[in-house]
């Protein structure tokens, strides 16, 4: 079991859930439980922040942590967001510039609209604000306890 800072208390059998589970793939690769695990750990990772389609990849995680005596980062998952069409959205789909300080209009609006989605309330003062200020807004106001359970379709303009 852990605690996830959103969803609270997470067990999971890992024996029935999911049995053993490979740490190298077919090519000899280390597979992704084990490498996450070990990249988190080397680089002093303390807290992870995903999607929750990630939720029971954790437990698995965490008992690669134990067996090889890493520290345990605190978790928490959030609801997956999903664009036009229910298709999941993600870092990849850049709809939010690497560049956040000079970003605007758009962009702007699109980061105000996340930190609504995530029930972050944030002042409609903010709208029409650059990325950076809204980002800073949402830094020293973010609540994890009011993001919703379940996730839903953010409004892209």
């Amino acid at each position: 079991c852990f605690d996830d800072s959103r969803r609270g208390r997470i067990c999971q059998n890992l024996r029935q859930s999911c049995g053993d589970f490979a740490l190298r793939r077919g090519g000899g690769e280390f597979a992704y439980q084990l490498a996450v695990v070990a990249d988190d750990a080397l680089t002093g990772v303390n807290q992870v922040v995903r999607g929750d389609d990630l939720l029971y990849s954790t437990p698995r995680q965490i008992y690669l942590q134990r067996l090889l005596g890493l520290p345990q980062p605190m978790y928490c998952h959030l609801p997956l967001v999903s664009g036009p069409g229910e298709e999941k959205l993600s870092k990849r789909d850049n709809l939010i510039s690497h560049q956040l300080g000079g970003c605007k209009g758009r962009e702007g609006e699109l980061l105000w609209n996340v930190l609504k989605f995530l029930g972050q309330a944030p002042p409609l003062g903010l709208v029409g604000a650059g990325c950076a200020e809204i980002l800073q807004w949402g830094i020293l106001h973010f609540d994890v306890a009011r993001v919703p359970l379940t996730g839903g379709e953010l409004q892209v303009r």
